[in-house]
């Protein structure tokens, strides 16, 4: 059941960035890149924050250490899903964002590994809504009811976490290499000898050493619904990074990643295996290869935490749950909608007549 204490997230709240005009909450609004006073509509500058975005070694002492990331004060879980979403002290949230399930909240401070860069939203919650409302009519078989405002208005926004990898790895290999040739095959056809060039491979042993150097090895840390949302809305163009900045959550949310560090970087390893491959083959030439071993060797291994912006809306019908997300960057939308039975049986009742009618 969702539980909060009114005294504390009073107390929070006095902590929050106000407004300089009016002492109200201030948030930020995407489409204008600034935080916004929710009650006068005084507009600030996001804090700037020049410095580089830097990435961290992957040594095993800097997998425990982590940090109370300021601003996210707040964490909510789902017992249904499995979801922990991080909040400001501002925001209530009572049910989950990924299965619309009854939440927990814990107001406490969550230490985790803090994010090192985002993607701020560009797409506005106002767009986003107007554009649930035209995605819904254009479901002919979507339950009226469905199109109401207040669905429109359960969109949240959410920032998903991700694992960014730097590493070089050094490769050593053996193998076989072909190389094509033809030779010459006589053969029978009605009586007569003919003859025919027929294919064959010189194979010779191969051996050697190459490094390759991957940047942005991207791996989800969301949990299981978050994972599979983040894939369909790729993809994010990541020369968009900024330096984290606590403002850009002001109003939002931000799923704590679920898959860890050590999980991810292994997952990262295998994901490069395809490319390291490809350049072995390339490396050993010829025609086509057979017998390839290798080893790898991963040198000096770091890593980002990123959040990528993602507009959610989770809804029920019959006891099924339903999603429409937005890419809150590009605007690309990915969704499904139940289907009405009565609209479906009136559709093939209307067949039916016009059939007999025929």
């Amino acid at each position: 059941m969702f539980t909060i204490n009114e005294e504390e997230l009073s107390e929070k709240k006095a902590q929050h960035v106000k407004c300089s005009q009016c002492d109200g909450a201030v948030e930020f609004d995407p489409a204008k890149n600034k935080m916004v006073c929710l009650y006068c509509g005084s507009e600030y500058d996001v804090v700037s924050n020049n410095a580089p975005i830097t990435t961290t070694k992957l040594a095993d002492e800097l997998v425990g250490k982590k940090e109370v990331v300021k601003g996210l004060s707040t964490m909510i879980h789902c017992n249904d899903c499995g979801a922990e979403i991080l909040t400001d002290a501002t925001q209530v949230i009572n049910v989950c964002t990924f299965c619309n399930s009854r939440l927990i909240v814990e107001n406490k401070e969550y230490e985790m590994i803090p994010p090192d860069a985002l993607i701020p939203f560009k797409v506005s919650k106002t767009e986003v809504e107007a554009n649930f409302k035209q995605w819904i009519k254009k479901k002919r078989f979507a339950p009226n009811k469905l199109r109401s405002a207040k669905q429109a208005s359960q969109i949240q926004g959410v920032y998903l976490p991700y694992w960014a990898f730097d590493t070089k790895v050094d490769v050593e290999y053996h193998g076989m290499r072909g190389d094509y040739y033809n030779t010459k095959e006589t053969y029978w056809q009605n009586g007569t000898t003919k003859q025919r060039d027929k294919r064959k491979v010189r194979w010779k042993k191969a051996r050697g050493n190459l490094t390759k150097e991957f940047k942005n090895i991207l791996i989800p840390a969301s949990g299981k619904e978050g994972s599979n949302f983040i894939k369909k809305l790729e993809p994010f163009q990541f020369k968009e990074l900024v330096p984290y900045q606590n403002d850009y959550l002001a109003g939002l949310s931000a799923e704590r990643y679920q898959i860890d560090l050590s999980d991810s970087w292994k997952a990262a390893q295998g994901k490069v295996i395809p490319a390291i491959k490809a350049s072995i083959e390339t490396d050993i030439g010829g025609d086509t290869t057979k017998e390839i071993e290798y080893q790898t060797s991963y040198t000096h291994p770091q890593f980002k935490h990123l959040l990528l912006p993602i507009w959610i809306n989770s809804y029920s019908y019959k006891g099924k749950t339903y999603h429409y997300f937005v890419n809150g960057q590009s605007g690309k939308v990915v969704g499904a909608a139940p289907k009405s039975p009565l609209k479906i049986t009136l559709l093939a009742i209307a067949i039916l007549i016009l059939i007999i009618l025929i």
